[in-house]
């Protein structure tokens, strides 16, 4: 039973990854026997991923309509835009009495700056909602974070100074004023370019760049 959950654990893993990273366009459908082979598994253990990532809304589903990779528009891009950055504001409001604490230093060091900057965006909006130590934000933004996946690994195709502006966003952890402020000047950013990233995001997977931009030097 145990290797079946470790299987079963490492399958889910892999096909979210494939789903969230922008492997799909969106609205294409997902064929099980498909993901059985590249995934190295069994047909019931597909199915059963694919419950689960229907379930948590990163798969869509119905009746006799098998799975999809979940149809997006511009309106619910801007949705999810505003969705992660009031939640963040949310996060930090509840926590702004200790926000400049021992415990937030540590919460909002900044990731290495090697690192992939979409991981490290994820990483602070994580950090953020972790603030208030209130679970439910933490499990609200991990969702949240999945569903802007893909899109982010465009975003600098269609905006500069990432680099600057996420810098920006940790300096300013300590400062419950100026992060909030910097998260609106972040989130008005994206709502002005969403029409531009819908159209990279509605290329055909082989012609969509499905990879962090490089930053402008």
């Amino acid at each position: 039973m145990a290797e079946d959950e470790s299987i079963g654990e490492r399958v889910y893993q892999l096909v979210k990854d494939w789903v969230t990273s922008g492997r799909f366009a969106p609205g294409e459908r997902l064929h099980p026997p498909r993901l059985k082979e590249d995934a190295n598994t069994s047909l019931t253990t597909i199915y059963n991923v694919l419950r689960r990532l229907a379930i948590e809304r990163l798969v869509d589903t119905g009746p006799h309509e098998g799975f999809h990779a979940p149809a997006v528009n511009e309106a619910q891009l801007r949705g999810v835009f505003r969705w992660s950055c009031a939640l963040a504001i949310l996060a930090i409001r509840n926590a702004a009495p200790v926000i400049a604490g021992a415990s937030a230093n540590r919460k909002m060091t900044e990731p290495d700056p090697a690192a992939d900057i979409v991981a490290r965006t994820e990483a602070l909006f994580d950090a953020i909602a972790a603030l208030p130590e209130i679970a439910e934000c933490g499990e609200a933004m991990a969702h949240a974070n999945d569903r802007l996946r893909a899109v982010r690994r465009l975003e600098g195709y269609v905006i500069a100074g990432r680099e600057a502006e996420l810098a920006s966003l940790y300096a300013a952890a300590n400062e419950p004023d100026r992060l909030v402020s910097a998260l609106e000047a972040y989130r008005d950013r994206r709502l002005a370019v969403v029409p531009d990233l819908m159209r990279l995001l509605m290329r055909p997977p082989a012609e969509r760049p499905v990879i962090a931009a490089p930053e402008e030097s």
